[in-house]
C-alpha cells in the first residue's frame, strides 16, 4: 500500500501515550472510525509570563463544588454524554440540578419537566446561592468532633467532594463516608476560593482581598467568617490546579480523538485536530527561564542565523531572536531529534520545513521504512522512535536515521529525502 506523505499523521496505541507508535494517512483513518472522544483544553496563565494548554479535567472550578447550575445561552444539551449525540432543542432557563458528573460532562435535571439530559461542564455556571460542596485537596481524616485530637471516623482521599453542612471555627461539618463528621478547613477548597465578592447574611456584599482558613478578608480589611456568608459572585476566569495553584483561564478549545482500525496493523487512536492548519501553528511566547524544566533531548542552531535556535524538551521550542521562545503545538509534547541544514532546511523527527519553521510536512514514506527494517509484520506491536538524525548534504536529500522498533535499534539511510530507505 503506497500511502501519500502529505496525509500522514501520528497514531497511538493508547490515547494517553506521549509518544506515537508510527504515522498513518488521515484518509485511511477516516474510513474506519469506531469511536470519537472530545477532550476540552484550557489555556491558562499562572504568573502572567507563561501560557500553557492543560486538560479541563485537571482544573477545579466552582462547577466542581455545586449541586445546581445555570446553563449558558450557547449550551449544547444532549441525551447522551457523547460528542456525536445530537443536540436537543430544550429551553435553558432556570436552575438545573446535577444528577451525576462524568469526566467533563454533567447529567442534569430540567427544572420544569424533570427530564434528564447531558451538558458539558464548560456550558455550566455554578449556583451562587449555596455553599454546596467542598473539595478535599489533601488527604485527611473525617473526625468525630471539631478538634485535632478527636476520634477518627474514616480517611478522606484527595480529590474527594464532600457536602458542606456548617462551619465550626477552623472546621467544617460535612457529609461523607455514609455519615457526618468534621474536617479541618485547611484541607478543603470551597466556593469562597473562587469568589470576587461574597454576600453575608445581612445582605451586604464584600469584595474579596484574600481567603484565609475560615474567613475571607475584604478590601476594607474586615474579616468575614465563612459561617456568615450566604452567596457568591465568582471570578469567571479563576481556576485551581490539583496542586492548588491559582491560574487564570485565557481561552479554551476542543481536542478530538478518534479510534480507527487499520487493516493488518490493528486499532489506533489519533488526534483529529492534528495538523489541520499548517500555516498557523498555535504558538505560545514564553520566557526562556520557564521553558526547560526537564531534560533537553536535542538542540540545533540555524547556520544562516545564529540567533535562530530550536530545542526539543517534551515539546519543540523555537526562538528567532535568541530571546523570545515559542512552543510549536504542531509537535505536542514529543521529543524529536533536530537537524538544520546549511541551506536552512529544518528536520524535526519525521517532519521537514522549507520555510524557516512556518510550516511542516512529513517526509518519510513509512511503509518503505518498515520494509527496510523488516518490521512490517510487527507494526501493531512495536513503538517506533527516531532517536537521531544526520543530514549529509545542503538540501537534505541524504538522510541517516537511528530508529528504535520496540527494543531493537537500527540505522537506515535515504538518498531521496525519505521516499526510499535501506538498512545500514
Amino acid at each position: 500500500m503506497a500511502w501519500p506523505i502529505s496525509a500522514a499523521i501520528p497514531i497511538y496505541s493508547k490515547r494517553e501515550n506521549t509518544h506515537s507508535s508510527a504515522l498513518a494517512p488521515k484518509s485511511e483513518l477516516l474510513k474506519s472510525i469506531l469511536e470519537i472522544v472530545e477532550i476540552p483544553l484550557v489555556q491558562v496563565s499562572a504568573s502572567g509570563d507563561r501560557l500553557q494548554w492543560v486538560r479541563e479535567e485537571s482544573l477545579w472550578s466552582p462547577v466542581d463544588l455545586t449541586a445546581s447550575i445555570y446553563l449558558r445561552p450557547n449550551a449544547e444539551i444532549k441525551k447522551f454524554s457523547n460528542v456525536t449525540s445530537p443536540n436537543i432543542p430544550v429551553e435553558t432557563n432556570g436552575v438545573w440540578s446535577i444528577v451525576q458528573k462524568k469526566n467533563f460532562w454533567l447529567q442534569v435535571k430540567q427544572p420544569v419537566s424533570g427530564d434528564l439530559f447531558w451538558v458539558r461542564t464548560r456550558h455550566a455556571q455554578a449556583s451562587p446561592d449555596m455553599w454546596d460542596y467542598a473539595m478535599i485537596f489533601d488527604a485527611t481524616q473525617l473526625l468525630l468532633l471539631p478538634q485535632q485530637n478527636s476520634n477518627r471516623i474514616c480517611p478522606l482521599s484527595a480529590n474527594t467532594a464532600v457536602k458542606l453542612i456548617s462551619f465550626h471555627g477552623h472546621y467544617a461539618k460535612v457529609s461523607a463516608c455514609g455519615g457526618m463528621g468534621f474536617v479541618h478547613l485547611s484541607k478543603m477548597l470551597t466556593k469562597a476560593h473562587f469568589a470576587k465578592r461574597v454576600r453575608t447574611q445581612d445582605k451586604q456584599w464584600h469584595h474579596v482581598a484574600r481567603v484565609n482558613t475560615n474567613e475571607i478578608i475584604d478590601t476594607d480589611y474586615r474579616p468575614i467568617s465563612f459561617a456568615t456568608i450566604s452567596g457568591f459572585e465568582f471570578e469567571p476566569k479563576m481556576r485551581y490546579t490539583k496542586t492548588l495553584t491559582k491560574v487564570t483561564a485565557i481561552q479554551s478549545r476542543q481536542e478530538r480523538w478518534a479510534r480507527s482500525h487499520i487493516k493488518d496493523f490493528g486499532f489506533f487512536w489519533w488526534n483529529m485536530n492534528a495538523h489541520e492548519v499548517n500555516e498557523s501553528h498555535d504558538q505560545v511566547r514564553v520566557k526562556s527561564k520557564n521553558i526547560f524544566t526537564g531534560k533537553i533531548f536535542d538542540a540545533a542552531t540555524n547556520p544562516l542565523n545564529p540567533a535562530f535556535k530550536i530545542i526539543s524538551s517534551s515539546g519543540i521550542y523555537l526562538t528567532r531572536d535568541g530571546s523570545a521562545w515559542e512552543k510549536l503545538d504542531y509537535f505536542a509534547d514529543e521529543n524529536f531529534p533536530i537537524f538544520i541544514t546549511s541551506s536552512g532546511r529544518i528536520f524535526i523527527g519525521p517532519y521537514v520545513s522549507f520555510d524557516q519553521a512556518k510550516t511542516f510536512k512529513p517526509y518519510i514514506r513509512w511503509e518503505r521504512l518498515f520494509s527496510a527494517l523488516g518490521a512490517r509484520g510487527h507494526f501493531s506491536l512495536a513503538k517506533l522512535r527516531i532517536s537521531d538524525i544526520q543530514i549529509f548534504d545542503d538540501n537534505g536529500e541524504r538522510i541517516k536515521l537511528v530508529v528504535y522498533v520496540g527494543e531493537r535499534s537500527a540505522s537506515i539511510f535515504s538518498e531521496d529525502m525519505g521516499r526510499t530507505w535501506k538498512s545500514l
